[in-house]
């Protein structure tokens, strides 16, 4: 009659432990990151209507937002007082870039058009995942 467990059955049960948990961090760091693009991509959507709402009501001083890509941030500001930000400046994720060119700021015009040359902005996640803003000809975003 035998007592306790072979050395051999000991690390074949490592082994499967090893193999386990091997898949279940690979499959927790794409749920991460694919958290992390979709709450950016939502703030960011949601900033982007503040302005476009708060230029609908303002007279003056258009709000603009400010994308500083070197730092991978962005603020909302009122144009003619960069000094004095309406919000504190949103910094992305860890890996999570953001891509809009050539232009570093998004205003709106009057009828909520956005004022930008390309006509989306793109964040991009640290695994190559990419989710975007598109803005169409009558001020929607998508």
């Amino acid at each position: 009659m035998q007592r306790g467990l072979a050395t051999l059955e000991i690390v074949i049960a490592v082994m499967i432990i090893a193999v386990l948990a091997k898949v279940a961090t690979l499959n927790a760091a794409r749920v991460i990151d694919r958290a992390e693009l979709d709450y950016e991509i939502k703030r960011l959507y949601s900033d982007l209507r503040l302005v476009q709402s708060m230029d609908r009501i303002s007279e003056g001083d258009k709000p603009t937002l400010f994308i500083n890509k070197d730092k991978n941030l962005y603020q909302i500001f009122r144009e003619a007082a960069l000094n004095n930000p309406i919000r504190e400046p949103h910094e992305l994720s860890y890996g999570v870039t953001i891509y809009y060119t050539p232009q570093n700021k998004i205003s709106f015009a009057a009828n909520g058009v956005a004022n930008i040359a390309p006509d989306h902005i793109t964040l991009k996640s640290r695994r190559g995942k990419t989710k975007e803003i598109t803005f169409d000809t009558v001020g929607r975003m998508r």
